[in-house]
This record gives structure tokens, C-alpha cells and sequence, in this order.
């Protein structure tokens, strides 16, 4: 099941069993059933915690931790935490704001003097609010014949992001979600503070606040005490083990427990990090501006949305088979967390679903809701594509040869595999493309427009893939093999 059908099923399932359940029993039991597909002895699942005024009302796991050993999961696993670790990696920046060790304003050149000037600068307030333009590294390294399961130190990680010579957009001109930013927040800290941000997350924000199970791994050899591995459904049943070398973190990294983040949760009331006060938790509340002004949703590390009719901060993550979600109603201090271990869990769902159990009166009615995701009217259909060009082999084997992009230190093999034009990059699958208009072509995620010189010879291509524009690539020419 996908993640709309996923969340259209526990909606429907939400609002058929609030015939109000007035109890807590009665409201814990509705909670149960929303995970009862994954509370089984061969299944993995999730932990949950739901807080109220200050204590958590309803904890459990469901499912296992671990499946080869039988291991469940319960309110003390671990779960790594995902782009849902994006908030703690933005306060260690506000901390450093506050004691005086940068500005959000800053140049993240005066910090990382390895990044390329580009034609306007980059400031560490770019980074936070997901508006900088920097390319996606999780996509530069998929076009890189690299992913997610390899190790990529520290090193290689910004000096990828430094042979970038164009930005997808001028700095603060759109929002682009970009984990290359968090990744560089966290040099940031580093270099800024003198300490890792494992190590001043741990000293600013963990220790004070009592999260003693919670860490950000950044040496994949580290020992997580209570770990859930993280699984994915294999084709013709059960499950597959979701591992990785991957321990890059600012973006991601945070392993916790939900009992840990109902502490971090509770300090958005009562702050006692830093200086103390509101000031701080006001700081990491405060939304992003465009040039021309637009606010936009997204703060430090979270999302200030809607949510049927009431303010809502939360951040939702996902990687292997982890997926996350922290979901907060300030107005009601009341916050929902979901960790899961299962792919196929909508913790984002799931925790929206724990809340309309538990807040069904305080919501308005239905078609109140709004937010970002909101309709604003019925929009035009879009015309339909014309139909794709058919080239001959003799046409299509113009495209193939040896394809180099500095920007990426790889080099793309194009060949005629079955008829069809083929990229093969390092150890990566080969990538079929289909021609789509003159001189482009697409595979699923990508789009190549191959360019020409005067007399109609291929130069190269420039890749266009999610979060990365522009990226070139160069034929190599006899002279240069």
C-alpha cells in the first residue's frame, strides 16, 4: 500500500470508530487497532508515545525490534530518527547564536572556506530554512554510481558539495528541502564550536534535558544500546534487513526513544537550554521569509503547519525501513510521536491518526483544514504529453561514447543495450533512457538534454534529477581517452 492509500485507510479508520470513545481504555484500545497490522510476533512495527500537559498518557511498542532474535519493541527502543534529527541540529545552531559564536546572517564561507563562492552568498539562515539552492548530496552521489548503503566520510561529503560550480536557484529565492544544508549546519557546529555535533548535542541539549538514550551517531561501528533494525517487505512475503554504512549526520543521524523525545518535546513549554526561557524555543519557532518577502512554513527544523484548523509543529523522516514523526498541538500541549521500524508504516499518518482519537472535539469541522497541502481551487488539467520521437539505431548511437562531469568526479558509459540507450556509472544498475524531444532524453527521476556544437557534433549533457539542476556532462573527445 502507498503512503495516500496508507493515510486514506487510517483516516477512514480514525473517523468510523469516533463514536467517542469518552475513556482512556476505550481511546487506547481505538490507538491499538491503528497498529494491530504490524503488533505481531513476525512483523516489525513502531513505538508510540502520546503526551498530554506534560506526561505521557499512552506509551507501547508493537511489533519487533528485532526479528531474528525475537527482540519487540517497547518505549526504550532506539529508532534512528531520520530528517526528524533536522530540529536538534538546528538548536545546536541557535545555542551558538545565542552564546555569541556566529550569526544566521553570516557567509557559511567564513565557516567552510572549501565551498565555492557563487554570485550571491549562502548564509547559515539559507541552510536552516531549506532556501540556500544547493544541489541534493543523496542525489549527487546516486548520479555518482554511489548510495545510501556505502560509507561517504565527512571529506568526501564536502568536497563533493564543493566541485559544485551552480546553485539550483539564487539563494533564498525558493524553498527547496535539501539535506546537503543540515549536512553543512553540522560542519558549521563543528568548526564554530571546536566540538563534534555528536559531542555539543550532547553537552548543550541531551544531558540537560535527560535524554540519555539518545545519541548522534556519527561512527557507524558505534554501539546503540536496545537498537531496532530497520526492515522492508520482500517480494512474495516477510521481510528484508534495511543496513547501510551510511553516519553523515546534521541532516539525519539522531538514534532516540520516543520516552527521550517526550522530554524534548516537553522543553518547547519550559525551556532550560542555553540561557533559558522562551526566547529560544521563539527563535526555533520562527518561520522562513523569501526574498520578496512570502513566509513559508518551515522554521528551524520544523514545519509550523495546519492541521484541521490548529497549528501544528512537527517533522516527519524516512530512510531504509525507518519512519518518523513528531507531531505537536502547542494550543493543547498535547504532541503524538511515532518511530517505526517498517517501511510500511505513514508515521506522519499514523501520528495525525493517534490525534484525531485523542482531540476529535477540539477539531474543526470537516473541509476546515488547512495548510501548505490545502486546495485552493479546482486547478486545469495539464495537456497531454505529444508523442515521444522514434529514433533509428543509427540515431541513437550519436548519443552513446564516454561522458565525463567534473562536478561529480564520475564518468557515465552511454551504450545501445537492447535498442534502447543506456547509462552504466560505476557499480550502479545500468539506467535505460527514452528519447522525449529533440536531443532529450528521461528514466525514471532523470532527464538528460544532450547539447551540440555549430556543426551538430554531441559536447555533452546536462542532467536534470530532483533536487540537482544542471549538472554537465562532457564527451570524451579520442584526444582525451
Amino acid at each position: 500500500m502507498n503512503t495516500a492509500a496508507a493515510l486514506l485507510a487510517l483516516t477512514i479508520l480514525t473517523i468510523s470508530s469516533l463514536a467517542q470513545a469518552r475513556s482512556p481504555h476505550e481511546r487506547e484500545a481505538q490507538v491499538d487497532r491503528l497498529f494491530a497490522q504490524w503488533n505481531k510476533p513476525d512483523s516489525p512495527g513502531a513505538a508510540l508515545a502520546v503526551i498530554q500537559d506534560g506526561a505521557v498518557i499512552y506509551k507501547r511498542g508493537y511489533g519487533q525490534a528485532n526479528l531474528e532474535f525475537g527482540i519487540p519493541n517497547a518505549p526504550d527502543t532506539a529508532f534512528y530518527l531520520c530528517s526528524t534529527s533536522k530540529q536538534f541540529t538546528a538548536m545546536a545552531i541557535a545555542l551558538l547564536e545565542e552564546q555569541g559564536r556566529l550569526r544566521l546572517e553570516d557567509d557559511i564561507r567564513r565557516y567552510l572556506p572549501e565551498m565555492p563562492q557563487y554570485p550571491h552568498p549562502i548564509t547559515i539562515r539559507h541552510l536552516i530554512h531549506h532556501t540556500s539552492g544547493l544541489r541534493e548530496y543523496f542525489t549527487l552521489w546516486g548520479l555518482a554510481g554511489r548510495n545510501a548503503a556505502d560509507s561517504i566520510s565527512e571529506e568526501e561529503n564536502l568536497l563533493m558539495l564543493s566541485r559544485q560550480k551552480a546553485l539550483n536557484f539564487a539563494p533564498g529565492e525558493q524553498y527547496s528541502y535539501n539535506n546537503s544544508g543540515y549536512f553543512l549546519l553540522a560542519m558549521i557546529v563543528k568548526r564554530a564550536s571546536g566540538r563534534s555535533l555528536r559531542d555539543f548535542a550532547a553537552e548543550q541539549i541531551f544531558k540537560p534535558l535527560g535524554m540519555n538514550n539518545t545519541q548522534y551517531q556519527d561512527d557507524r561501528t558505534l554501539l546503540i544500546p536496545r537498537r531496532a533494525d530497520s526492515y522492508l517487505p520482500r517480494a512474495g512475503g516477510g521481510f528484508a534487513l534495511g543496513k547501510t554504512n551510511f553516519d553523515l549526520v546534521g541532516s539525519g543521524g539522531i538514534y532516540t526513544t520516543v520516552e527521550d523525545l517526550a522530554r524534548w518535546d516537553q522543553n518547547f513549554y519550559r525551556n532550560r537550554l542555553g540561557r533559558g526561557g522562551p526566547a529560544l524555543i521563539e527563535r526555533v519557532l520562527t518561520k522562513s521569509r523569501l526574498n520578496d518577502g512570502q513566509a513559508h512554513f518551515y522554521a528551524f527544523g520544523l514545519g509550523v503547519n495546519q492541521y484541521r484548523g490548529e497549528t501544528v509543529h512537527d517533522h516527519s523522516g524516512s530512510f531504509l525501513g525507518y519512519r518518523t514523526e513528531l507531531l505537536r498541538f502547542p494550543a493543547h500541549r498535547f504532541s503524538v510521536i511515532v518511530l517505526s521500524n517498517v517501511s510500511t508504516a505513514a508515521a506522519d499518518g499514523l501520528a495525525r491518526a493517534v490525534a484525531d482519537i485523542y482531540l476529535a472535539e477540539k477539531f474543526k469541522p470537516d473541509g476546515a483544514t488547512t495548510g501548505p497541502g490545502a486546495a485552493a481551487g479546482a486547478a486545469a488539467l495539464p495537456a497531454g504529453p505529444s508523442a515521444p520521437p522514434v529514433l533509428t539505431a543509427d540515431q541513437l548511437r550519436e548519443f552513446t561514447g564516454e561522458f565525463v562531469s567534473d562536478e561529480l568526479d564520475a564518468v557515465w558509459s552511454l551504450r545501445m543495450e537492447q535498442g534502447q540507450l543506456a547509462a552504466r556509472i560505476r557499480r550502479a544498475q545500468a539506467r535505460t533512457f527514452r528519447p522525449i524531444g529533440e536531443d532529450r532524453f528521461s528514466a525514471p527521476g532523470l532527464t538528460l538534454q544532450f547539447r551540440r556544437d555549430a556543426q551538430r557534433r554531441i559536447l555533452g549533457f546536462v542532467v536534470e534529477a530532483g533536487r540537482v539542476k544542471g549538472v554537465e556532462f562532457v564527451k570524451k573527445t579520442d584526444a582525451s581517452r
